[in-house]
């Protein structure tokens, strides 16, 4: 646990959830987060983490193939129906980048899958953003695909191959 005074953290799976914190707080995560309304309502689930009442951190979780939709454009396969999740949209306001509430976020998510029964978990992470990296592996996560992703107009495209094949495997 970060070493911050005034530190909470919410986990939020609806938005009758997000309005009662917001009833007893005063603060609405999703004055923040513009998709957070949408996220929650297709089911994906907010890990939340406050200083002082203020939104400091946010992590998501998707459980299903529609929350996930809502966490990122990906095409990337997560089986749902084989205990698999998928965890994105982890982003820390920058005074308080640097603290450890990203990899205290990570930990909770993973945690909190855990007593859920899932097995394994998925994320897509730009390879010029290492932060998130360097918490993932961290916490004994592998990086087991190279992907690239096209999108122009209405066309899109995924290709992912497994580091194995890629070249870039041990």
């Amino acid at each position: 646990m970060p070493n911050i005074d005034g530190l909470a953290c919410e986990i939020i799976c609806t938005n009758k959830e997000a309005d009662e914190l917001a009833a007893t707080t005063g603060y609405d995560v999703r004055r923040r987060f513009v998709n957070a309304r949408k996220r929650l309502d297709k089911g994906a689930i907010a890990f939340c983490t406050f200083v002082k009442g203020e939104i400091v951190n946010i992590g998501w979780v998707a459980l299903s193939a529609e929350a996930k939709k809502t966490l990122d454009p990906l095409l990337q396969k997560v089986d749902f129906s084989n205990n698999e999740a998928y965890l994105s949209g982890g982003e820390t306001i920058p005074e308080y980048r640097r603290k450890g509430l990203a990899e205290h976020n990570f930990c909770r998510r993973v945690q909190f899958l855990r007593e859920k029964g899932v097995t394994s978990m998925r994320m897509a992470v730009r390879v010029s953003n290492i932060a998130p990296q360097i918490v993932a592996l961290r916490h004994g996560t592998e990086i087991y695909a190279r992907t690239w992703y096209t999108r122009v107009l209405w066309w899109k495209s995924w290709k992912e191959i497994p580091l194995a094949q890629s070249g870039h495997g041990d």
